[in-house]
């Protein structure tokens, strides 16, 4: 019996306009945002614009790498960040205490967070392959606020190396315009689909 591994990937670029970035003043703090945009949140840590984005891979492949190249990097200023809280429940009132910035980070001279893009999730949709991206183009480093403007990304990945879930026909149909809804290669959802049974 032969097996054939085969290498491929998926990627993209991101471009950030210095006028999509809004500078706040939160309780004495500087919040960064950036419109379609979610923060990070780790608690304590500079609370700053981070978007997840995912992607299909084909159903038997395995992520080997993501590879990243940024251009026109710059500094904004110096900045205070926002420290990222603890989670309120939002049924019922709360008084919560203020979490000071971590000095580990805040102090520091390493990058936070430490990458412009991370893995943060494989997994599984009735079959088909999703890797998630986590994208930061605001970086604090030693108070300051670097820029990333241009980000290229690609996953990287190895085929043959799973053994993939098979499904009926039907999953595969109703789940891959699920699919396609989340992922940002809708066009590779088709030719990504998991076998049938």
């Amino acid at each position: 019996m032969l097996f054939f591994i085969f290498s491929g990937f998926v990627g993209g670029m991101f471009t950030l306009d210095e006028s999509m970035v809004r500078v706040e003043k939160l309780e004495g703090y500087d919040l960064f945002r950036i419109k379609g945009f979610g923060f990070l949140t780790d608690t304590g840590k500079p609370m700053l614009p981070a978007k997840v984005i995912s992607f299909v891979i084909p159903p038997d492949a395995r992520v080997e790498d993501i590879e990243i190249e940024t251009s026109g990097v710059y500094v904004l200023g110096k900045y205070t960040p926002y420290p990222a809280q603890p989670p309120v429940p939002i049924s019922f009132p709360v008084k919560r205490r203020f979490v000071s910035p971590d000095p580990g980070v805040y102090e520091g001279k390493k990058a936070y967070p430490e990458n412009v893009v991370e893995l943060v999730h494989t997994g599984n949709i009735s079959g088909y392959k999703i890797v998630s991206l986590r994208i930061c183009p605001l970086r604090y480093v030693g108070g300051k606020i670097k820029v990333y403007p241009e980000i290229r990304y690609r996953i990287v990945y190895r085929e043959g190396v799973i053994t993939p879930r098979k499904v009926t026909k039907r999953q595969r149909e109703a789940f891959g315009r699920v699919v396609r809804s989340l992922v940002v290669n809708r066009e590779d959802v088709k030719s990504f689909a998991p076998p049938v049974r």
